[in-house]
């Protein structure tokens, strides 16, 4: 018998400049500000064969839990092709024949599915020839991303007729994420705050004490490691006012750290150019992005390059996701006279970019 199922695609990519983000949503995910769990849900997962779809249950206590099913591809650039080639050759010295890639010449993925209103469809069958529908769907919006249209597109549902084809997908279940905990956990804090208030003023005596001695020794280490200041910065050069040179105490991956200076959350596209003597042998960066409170979730990312004298020395990028939270490069810049930090964002971002070493040896 036919069974007529309400599905919602969705979409996430990236383009030649900006990370991974939702492009496509559902309407009803959207109503609930719940569009970052597609990218929690569907994130750090390999390619999909082309017969396979994943499947993966989202719980959540005070909204309505679903079931994702999608794939994950790479981009032919054929794609993009039919829309600027001239555009995308120039942009791209690392060009791909087969595939799309983005300005540090890495291969872009897609994550394109559909979101089903339902928990344990364990007989729930997806053709083939719906999947290339929903694809064909799809494809245009991101041609619109790639040109630069970054703003995410809420789309409504439409009715799939379930029926027995012989090119079902083979359906792969993975484990569910389950957000039911987390909601009990963000309930916990007001009675950890009362029991709190009703300990003994002598503990609390004791902790503020042992943490101004603690701040005190990591300032006294944090000055050790930051010789990288405002003295050396170019302010010709540089996007100077999305730069704050102050020393302050940030926690990130649960560790302490006091940073030197951090930039700006709105920064865009913007460069700061530090001047070096030529006699240092090594530049020890570590920056990073500070932890988020009571388990919020956020899609904040940096892209940052670095050089010197015209040479990258290094570029990757800043993020919550894949271990990218704080990150340390030693560099090597012998008779180097110019150090330039070059840091784009998408300018939505909600925390400051933290540089807890900056040292110059």
């Amino acid at each position: 018998m036919n069974t007529e199922i309400e599905i919602f695609p969705f979409l996430i990519g990236r383009n030649y400049d900006i990370d991974y983000r939702v492009i496509v949503t559902p309407d009803f995910i959207s109503r609930a500000n719940n569009t970052y769990l597609l990218s929690e849900a569907t994130g750090d997962l390999n390619l999909t064969e082309s017969n396979y779809l994943l499947s993966r249950e989202v719980y959540q206590k005070k909204s309505e839990s679903f079931t994702i099913f999608f794939q994950v591809k790479k981009i032919e650039k054929v794609l993009i092709d039919s829309i600027n080639p001239e555009k995308y050759l120039s942009l791209s010295k690392e060009y791909n024949d087969i595939f799309l890639v983005d300005k540090y010449g890495r291969e872009i993925n897609l994550v394109e599915g559909f979101v089903v209103k339902s928990i344990s469809l364990d007989n729930f069958n997806v053709t083939a020839r719906l999947f290339e529908e929903i694809h064909h769907t799809l494809v245009d919006r991101f041609k619109l991303f790639w040109e630069g249209d970054t703003q995410t597109k809420i789309i409504d549902s439409r009715t799939y007729i379930e029926s027995d084809f012989d090119d079902n997908l083979i359906i792969q279940k993975i484990e569910p994420l389950d957000l039911r905990t987390q909601d009990e956990n963000s309930q916990a804090f007001p009675k950890a705050l009362h029991k709190l208030i009703s300990s003994k003023l002598i503990y609390f005596l004791i902790g503020v004490i042992s943490f101004f001695f603690l701040i005190q020794y990591l300032h006294n280490i944090s000055l050790k490691h930051n010789s990288l200041t405002q003295s050396l910065l170019l302010k010709s050069d540089s996007n100077s006012e999305k730069i704050k040179f102050k020393n302050e105490v940030t926690m990130i991956e649960n560790k302490i750290y006091i940073s030197s200076f951090n930039i700006n959350r709105d920064v865009n596209q913007s460069r700061f150019v530090f001047n070096l003597d030529g006699t240092k042998k090594n530049a020890l960066l570590q920056f990073g992005l500070p932890d988020l409170l009571f388990g919020r979730i956020v899609n904040d990312f940096y892209s940052i390059k670095i050089s010197a004298d015209k040479k990258t020395l290094w570029a990757g990028e800043c993020s919550y996701h894949q271990d990218n939270q704080i990150i340390e490069v030693l560099l090597d810049v012998p008779e180097k006279k110019i150090l330039i930090l070059e840091v784009t964002s998408s300018g939505k971002n909600e925390s400051n970019l933290f540089f807890t070493k900056a040292e110059i040896r």
